[in-house]
């Protein structure tokens, strides 16, 4: 016997070892996907169908496969080491449902290289903004009162001047800057809808508790036409269109004062 025919006979024997592992390489992409996205369960069960019938090392041998997948292009076998009996398959995606996959996650539409890279700066951009008002957005949402403090580009100096203290001499420079205040202020609102006896009243109530153990609660619940949920809009769309423009004006002039002037205690008069 040759040392050939010893090689080829020792490569029939390994063929007959079991595959002990299977190693799928896929697009960054769909491994940052959920479980529950449709491209990841697809891909699922198109791994379980790959494996249904590999069990020996023989059987991955020319083994030819389509996925049964409008994602996944291809399957292919990339290598088999016959030293450990693992299998490498490389799953190749179809391009189009990665910018589709991009929109999802971003919700602007995305179709190519272009309008990935104008997403990417944009949404730079609004992540930039977004820091500037963090602490004051977490703040106000703790204690009901947060500042956005202004950045450097903001700040205007004005010309220097000399000032005079007694017979001292000195100089002052004036800065102004905007400074943005966020108050949480809780608006209260009420539906009472008069439907005449008490009988009725009680009937109402009991309907409305019937459809708080429904999936949708009791926003869905029907009262005269209108659902919950809109009569609390409504109510609450109402009380903020009190605050006009000259309530605005005032409140801004207000705070200002008390930002620049306040040394003490405020009071605050409400007509």
């Amino acid at each position: 016997m040759k040392k050939e025919d010893i090689y080829r006979l020792l490569e029939q024997v390994l063929y007959e070892f079991p595959v002990q592992q299977i190693e799928y390489y896929i697009p960054k992409w769909v491994e940052m996907l959920e479980e529950s996205h449709e491209i990841k369960q697809d891909l699922l069960e198109n791994v379980r169908a790959y494996m249904d019938g590999i069990e020996k090392v023989r059987d991955v041998r020319n083994r030819e496969f389509t996925a049964q997948s409008s994602f996944i292009r291809a399957m292919k076998q990339e290598a088999m080491d016959l030293s450990s009996g693992t299998l490498k398959v490389q799953v190749d995606f179809d391009p189009a449902y990665y910018y589709r996959t991009l929109s999802e996650l971003t919700g602007a539409a995305i179709d190519g290289e272009y309008q990935l890279i104008a997403a990417v700066r944009e949404l730079s951009k609004m992540k930039k903004e977004y820091e500037q008002v963090q602490d004051a957005l977490q703040a106000v949402r703790m204690k009901g009162y947060g500042v956005i403090s202004p950045v450097k580009g903001e700040i205007t100096l004005e010309e220097p001047v000399v000032i005079r203290q007694g017979n001292k001499y000195g100089v002052k420079i004036r800065s102004e800057a905007p400074s943005i205040h966020l108050i949480r202020a809780n608006i209260e609102t009420e539906i009472a809808p008069i439907v005449g006896s008490e009988q009725q009243a009680n009937d109402l109530i009991a309907y409305i508790r019937e459809n708080q153990q429904t999936e949708d609660g009791i926003w869905n619940t029907n009262i005269f036409g209108k659902s919950v949920e809109q009569l609390v809009e409504d109510g609450i769309r109402g009380k903020l269109t009190r605050i006009g423009d000259e309530c605005q004006e005032k409140l801004q002039d207000t705070m200002q004062k008390v930002v620049n002037d306040l040394s003490g205690g405020m009071v605050c008069i409400i007509i």
